[in-house]
């Protein structure tokens, strides 16, 4: 198994050159060591790599004395749920495993491991993992799900997500409303659709909606393109939209821990903004102060919004371990991201954008204005750039050199996350937040902007970003050649 398997709180590769068959039989072996596990949940999103991983997985616990417990497709908070839940007669499972690549290329699948009751693992324990899997003895063949329990968690979790719902005080009993609402749905595989029927109809408010697929089928393997902020998914939720007269859109990555809302134009809503709006649910449902958890780019588009709300933000560094970590610490009800994350306390501090979802339609479905016309009044100047390519021969070592040479530069808050670059200046307007991502299918660098600059100050800076890639690249480039 290659060490650029290992990420810093999961384990993905490209299926099977970097990650395979032989790998996941171990991988299985491994978590059941390093945890010490009796009993381990085992699901997995649609992508073709994840159908393979997941029997030899599950044989690799199953070898190991472990208990499997085996839900198949399912999306991630249905895993957490099953996890942080008494399971098929049992007690609480060890762990849990989803088989996913997340919003990655569909060629990439990994391991997301969680521990006891949703809790997120350390990239210590991540990389004890990966490590012992080098020290086992060669894969044996054998039974693929030998010893593993197939459990179909799907009507507990309904019956759990209509209570949290209407907990919440979301889809009340409405026979008097006859108001008919429109949502078209981009998903990374048909379990978030059937996800977020089974949740309306456990709180009472399928009657209410039309699910419109984005996608001609929506019970297709996942989306070529999964991310639901990218370039591809925003033509075809715009396109999608006007076309059916939707009054809005939420795209889903392809395990349901990302969702995006589009408005009736067919145009991207911040998520730290619809962040806000949620927090304002879950902050009137615990009914005193709420201190809600924030990552850093998420900061600035909801600082002003919560302190209209009256309920302070804690900040978290990013990264949805370190988030899930920090929330369940001070015990939270809520955190969100700017990629679509958000957090609740009632999924065992998980992510569940199948929940976001659910609360986000019902907030919109009483609105007497479009989506459009309620974030102008808290967003009238923030502005989201689409994302931007640039071939790169060392996208590592780049991203080294680009931080360094905006540190000197003076740009506040630049700061490496993982494989990403987070650049930020909020001293003096324009204010603007920049991610610039290592590509793990591409030998090339992602960019996505954000601010308070008009379209003609973003393409400037964009302009300038290129130059600085490429001035990098070269830099690379040279002090490669030179150790040869």
């Amino acid at each position: 198994m290659k060490a650029s398997v290992r990420k810093t709180y999961d384990l993905r590769g490209v299926y099977p050159t970097e990650l395979n068959s032989v790998d996941g039989y171990a991988l299985g072996r491994a978590v059941a060591i390093v945890l010490n596990a009796e009993t381990v949940v085992v699901g997995l999103d649609n992508r073709s790599g994840s159908k393979r991983l997941y029997p030899e997985v599950c044989r690799g616990l199953s070898e190991s004395g472990v208990v499997s417990i085996c839900l198949g497709p399912c999306t991630l908070d249905q895993l957490t749920y099953a996890v942080g839940s008494v399971t098929a007669g049992r007690e609480l499972p060890d762990a849990g495993i989803m088989l996913t690549g997340g919003s990655d290329d569909p060629r990439v699948t990994g391991l997301k491991i969680i521990g006891p009751e949703g809790a997120a693992l350390t990239s210590h324990q991540i990389e004890m993992i990966r490590l012992v899997t080098q020290t086992l003895p060669p894969n044996n063949e054998g039974t693929p799900t030998a010893g593993c329990t197939d459990h179909d968690a799907t009507e507990g979790y309904r019956k759990y997500m209509g209570a949290v719902l209407r907990g919440y005080g979301v889809w009340p009993p409405m026979a008097f409303n006859t108001k008919l609402f429109k949502v078209v749905i981009g998903s990374g595989g048909s379990e978030i659709l059937k996800a977020l029927l089974g949740a309306l109809r456990a709180a009472g408010g399928r009657d209410n909606i039309t699910l419109i697929p984005m996608q001609a089928n929506p019970f297709s393997p996942v989306m070529s393109t999964p991310d639901p902020q990218s370039n591809t998914v925003r033509r075809a939720m715009k396109s999608r939209i006007r076309k059916t007269g939707a009054q809005m859109g939420l795209a889903f990555n392809s395990d349901g821990s990302r969702m995006v809302l589009y408005d009736e134009k067919g145009m991207m809503v911040h998520p730290a903004l619809v962040g806000t709006f949620l927090a304002a649910t879950v902050h009137a449902k615990v009914g005193k102060v709420m201190q809600a958890a924030v990552s850093h780019d998420a900061v600035y588009p909801m600082m002003g919004m919560s302190q209209h709300l009256n309920f302070p933000l804690k900040l978290s560094i990013n990264g949805s371990a370190p988030m899930r970590s920090a929330m369940r610490e001070s015990a939270l009800a809520f955190g969100a991201d700017a990629s679509g994350r958000y957090y609740f306390q009632d999924m065992w501090w998980s992510e569940s954008a199948v929940l976001a979802a659910c609360i986000t339609m019902q907030m919109l479905y009483f609105l007497d204005e479009p989506v459009s016309g309620m974030v102008a009044t808290c967003n009238d100047t923030l502005t989201l750039s689409d994302e931007y390519r640039f071939p790169v021969h060392h996208p590592k070592d780049v991203l080294s050199v680009l931080q360094t040479e905006l540190g000197r530069a003076g740009r506040t808050g630049t700061a490496r996350v993982g494989d990403d670059l987070v650049a930020q200046d909020m001293g003096m307007p324009p204010l603007w937040r920049a991610v610039i991502r290592k590509m793990d299918t591409d030998a090339c660098l992602s960019l996505r902007m954000e601010g308070t600059f008009n379209k003609d100050s973003m393409q400037k800076l964009l302009e300038g970003f290129k130059t600085s890639i490429e001035r990098a690249d070269a830099q690379c480039s040279d002090i490669a050649s030179s150790r040869k």
